[in-house]
């Protein structure tokens, strides 16, 4: 079975002007793993370049502003935060890195938010927030895909994409991804959603695909 990782982010700027923001993501090892093994979560900082449409990543990001939690499918959140490990040799590289074991079968959720006053040059109020996802099976081989529910409810986020369709089982090459855009918790009609995959490089251009 091939299956790929799905992150899904949002940002929104709110200043006079418009402007470049460098873009956090999470994203796990893994999207499927066995009851009672370790996944590791991953929090990133990206650059601005090409359009946002790279994986490049600018620096650090600082946790004191930020919140990352696991929810558990029944929803209870597991602050990641204090388990987080510094992968850098110096205080701008590198990235965070955190390890969650998973007790229970379920789809678990990725939930990241970031909401602070950046200032390059001028004020600027940068709102942002990640998911990612993966299931915890008894069996590898044979994941439950039924089990995997609950990905279609909203967190809350003030900007938030919200998947349609499973992200995680399946999920793979062929497999159609469905999302919807909220803004504060109602859908933003006439938005344009990229998927960026990591194998290509992509033009500044949407693809039409």
């Amino acid at each position: 079975m091939h299956t790929s990782r799905l992150t899904l982010l949002c940002t929104v700027l709110l200043a006079a002007t418009s402007a470049s923001a460098h873009d956090t993501w999470v994203e796990t090892n893994t999207n499927l793993i066995r009851t009672g093994d370790a996944i590791y979560v991953d929090l990133k900082l990206g650059n601005h370049g090409n359009e946002h449409r790279d994986f490049k990543q600018a620096s650090k990001i600082g946790l004191e502003d930020c919140t990352l939690n696991v929810l558990d499918p029944g929803g209870k959140p597991y602050d990641l935060k204090p388990r987080l490990v510094d992968t850098g040799y110096a205080p701008k590289e590198g990235y965070w890195t955190g390890k969650f074991v998973a007790a229970a079968p379920g789809l678990y959720t990725v939930a990241h938010t970031l909401d602070k006053v950046v200032n390059h040059g001028r004020p600027i109020r940068a709102i942002k927030s990640g998911k990612a996802y993966f299931a915890v099976s008894p069996s590898l081989d044979r994941p439950e895909e039924e089990s995997a529910t609950g990905f279609d409810k909203p967190l809350g986020h003030p900007f938030e994409i919200v998947p349609q369709s499973s992200p995680v089982l399946p999920m793979g090459p062929g497999q159609p991804i469905d999302v919807q855009l909220l803004l504060k918790g109602k859908p933003l009609p006439g938005a344009r959603i990229s998927f960026i995959p990591r194998s290509e490089e992509l033009t500044a251009e949407f693809d039409e695909r």
